[in-house]
């Protein structure tokens, strides 16, 4: 479920960055309001979206499943 966060099949942490943030301001919700829900750190959050800390497998998969995206 995170063809959406891929590009081309391949893992780009600054694009997925990029469009988790516009997933997020889609749904009108805060950083710190997406992270208590998903039960990660704000600085998680922060640093995936800036495209600065990339993600596990596991943790793209629970953004997907989040925003409800393939």
């Amino acid at each position: 479920c995170v063809h959406t966060l891929l590009q081309g099949g391949m893992y780009n942490m600054k694009e997925a960055g990029v469009r988790l943030k516009q997933l997020r301001r889609k749904k009108e919700i805060t950083q710190e309001q997406v992270a208590a829900e998903l039960n990660i750190s704000v600085d998680t959050l922060r640093k995936n979206e800036q495209g600065i800390r990339g993600m596990s497998v596991e943790l793209l998969d629970i953004y997907a499943d989040y925003y409800n995206v393939d």
